[in-house]
């Protein structure tokens, strides 16, 4: 792995860090996009409401992103998937190594998503901490209260545009593919991505954070990973990789229990 980039505002680009196969990669999205739901309904308004709920307009339904949230089918083989989760996890460990106190706020991570930006599509300055909060409604999703830290890794660069640019400090990532590139999930981190005018950019896209989640609408609670081993309990330190059985020590599912 390339010697990482640290930017302002816990920003950190960590170039090379992962090595992309383009006919691996094309023949994964040919089954993202043969297995993936809908990712959208169309309301009694004439709106398109995703599958977290949120609500957008025909305008900004042509202009938003496609999402794959189906990464792990039943009997599909994960290699590639699994190359990609070892990754973002060296990059995590990195990125604590920079910012100690951050580990202590890492408690899981969620399941992964694939981003797909063409023809026009873009996202406009946000960060991955809001919730579409109307006073006197329920929102329909409090998952990103819960995030402290976000990852994304360049699976394949758009041809012209797709920049992901973080307007707070005037800082633009614009990373090859294999760039991988971990941020606050707060208003500190709000980010763009540019409008893709030639070519499609693809990114794979997680949130690491921390708290038993709850409060949600039916069925919008995320499915997440726990992590079992980013500090070690007798020293305080996050353990090396590889050492004492680490290897992205995760435990999917439930919490793990509480030590007696």
């Amino acid at each position: 792995m390339t010697k990482c980039v640290v930017h302002q505002s816990g920003i950190v680009e960590f170039p090379n860090a992962f090595t992309v196969d383009p006919d691996a990669l094309a023949q994964w999205m040919e089954l993202r996009r043969t297995c993936e739901p809908d990712d959208y309904t169309v309301n009694d308004d004439g709106n398109f409401v995703n599958r977290g709920g949120y609500i957008f307009t025909p305008e900004q339904y042509q202009s938003s992103p496609s999402r794959f949230l189906n990464l792990e089918p039943e009997g599909e083989d994960t290699t590639f998937l699994e190359s990609i989760l070892d990754v973002m996890y060296k990059c995590v460990l990195e990125y604590i190594d920079i910012f100690p106190t951050v580990a202590h706020s890492i408690w899981w991570r969620t399941d992964g998503q694939v981003a797909s930006y063409k023809d026009g599509q873009g996202m406009g300055p946000h960060h991955d901490r809001a919730i579409e909060y109307v006073p006197g409604d329920i929102p329909a999703s409090e998952a990103p209260i819960h995030n402290e830290i976000t990852g994304s890794i360049v699976l394949q660069k758009a041809e012209e545009g797709g920049q992901l640019l973080f307007p707070i400090n005037k800082t633009t990532v614009d990373g090859m593919a294999g760039t991988a590139i971990l941020y606050p999930s707060n208003y500190i981190g709000s980010h763009a991505v540019a409008p893709v005018t030639r070519g499609e950019r693809l990114s794979y896209l997680e949130f690491y954070g921390q708290g038993t989640p709850g409060g949600y609408a039916e069925g919008g609670a995320p499915a997440q990973s726990w992590f079992s081993a980013l500090l070690d309990p007798e020293t305080g330190q996050r353990p090396m990789w590889g050492q004492r059985g680490h290897e992205r020590g995760e435990i999917a599912g439930d919490p793990p229990p509480a030590q007696s």
